[in-house]
């Protein structure tokens, strides 16, 4: 009878837990969200879109200011730096000549086609002062260094000019070879030198309606170029 009594003891205590755990109420469902509700979540979630946006475009710019810029164009090809301090040019030009005689009589020379110029050019600019030109010519077969020079534009009205280049003598030897008429120059030109070593002044007066260069170089024989001096002598050079 104990034995009896234990069991249905314990079953009276657990009745009580079982139905008060049955009696209380489930966690009633979220209330769904108002449009208003809606409306601002959606808002902010724009407002974060929005800055995202911002945040990449000022990291946008601030990478491009301090990146170069490379160009291509019927001038050539350039290099700037971001402030504008270095600036490299790449351009050049390629002259065919054909030298033919008519006539059965002996001809001066063997008629052929010929490669007068092959010049590539590379300019620049350092520190928005000082320009370079280098100019090397492989043209007819050989390997000749036309223009190397360093020049100062303090103001219009007065640069320094350095190195190897045409000697202010001769208006059409100052020509560049793309602005003739022809391939070859008058037989004038071939009286005045061609390229000479030296250091000159020069500049533009009025507004660009006067010029004026003087120089001082080593001195070279009519049409001709030279990369030293051959004598103590200089010359000097002006228009």
């Amino acid at each position: 009878m104990k034995n009896l009594a234990i069991p249905l003891c314990l079953g009276l205590l657990a009745l009580p837990i079982t139905v008060r755990a049955q009696d209380q109420p489930q966690d009633a469902p979220p209330a769904p969200q108002s449009v208003d509700d809606k409306i601002q979540e959606l808002d902010q979630k724009i407002r974060v879109l929005d800055r995202k946006i911002e945040i990449d475009k000022e990291a946008a710019d601030e990478k491009a200011k301090s990146a170069g810029q490379a160009t291509a164009g019927k001038d050539g090809f350039s290099l700037r730096s971001a402030d504008g301090n270095y600036v490299l040019r790449l351009r050049g030009y390629v002259q065919l000549d054909g030298r033919f005689w008519t006539g059965d009589e002996q001809k001066p020379q063997i008629e052929t086609f010929v490669l007068r110029r092959v010049r590539p050019i590379f300019e620049g600019t350092v520190y928005k002062i000082f320009d370079f030109r280098i100019m090397p010519d492989f043209g007819q077969g050989q390997t000749v260094l036309q223009d190397a020079y360093m020049e100062a534009r303090f103001n219009p009205a007065f640069r320094v000019r350095a190195g190897k280049f045409k000697p202010p003598v001769g208006l059409e030897r100052l020509q560049s070879a793309t602005d003739l008429l022809f391939v070859e120059r008058a037989l004038p030109t071939n009286l005045v030198p061609n390229r000479d070593l030296g250091i000159q002044i020069g500049g533009d007066l009025l507004g660009g309606a006067v010029s004026y260069a003087l120089g001082v170089f080593n001195g070279v024989p009519d049409g001709s170029s030279a990369d030293a001096d051959t004598n103590n002598d200089k010359e000097a050079a002006g228009r």
